[in-house]
């Protein structure tokens, strides 16, 4: 059994996104929808990754606990994500939970939702006691800590939710 699971966000936390700025959707039409972040989400295997996380959650596996990668990173990135983690000295299979072409669920609203999707899978399994989310966006923690369906799913699993806003990692010189 399993006693922790770690959600952590890849671009911010994981890995920096400074050498992707240029690529950001310039309108908000662009911005509001997965496909106008596509050619920015495909950039991620140029940047640098925090070495101090990968240690961090080689750590945390090897003693038995879960990871899950949460992002907002469409699908189709997922085998280049893993090879990138993975280069970057990740120790185990990742698992990343990604967002499909045709979701355009805003960042806050998407990450709540998988908090509550993961409290609901793995406290029905009653393979996390502890759930924490680790992220450096701090709307996506609010909107963790806002929703009333988060605790009560929570409560109903016997599980805790705790957050962690970490600083958004912006890379090495």
């Amino acid at each position: 059994m399993r006693t922790r699971l770690y959600l952590v966000d890849l671009d911010g936390v994981m890995n920096s996104s400074n050498l992707r700025n240029h690529l950001i959707p310039k309108t908000e039409m662009a911005k509001a929808t997965a496909m106008g972040w596509l050619e920015w989400h495909k950039a991620h295997t140029i940047e640098a990754y925090n070495d101090e996380m990968i240690d961090f959650l080689n750590s945390e596996h090897a003693n038995g606990n879960a990871v899950l990668f949460v992002s907002m990173r469409l699908d189709l990135c997922r085998d280049s994500t893993v090879e990138a983690l993975q280069r970057a000295g990740l120790g185990f299979q990742p698992v990343l939970w990604m967002r499909a072409e045709d979701d355009d669920t805003p960042p806050p609203a998407s990450r709540a939702g998988t908090v509550l999707q993961a409290i609901q899978m793995f406290g029905a399994l009653h393979e996390a006691a502890h759930i924490t989310l680790i992220d450096d966006s701090i709307g996506n923690v609010q909107a963790v800590h806002k929703c009333p369906r988060i605790r009560q799913a929570a409560s109903d699993h016997g599980c805790r939710v705790h957050t962690v806003l970490y600083p958004a990692f912006m890379g090495v010189e």
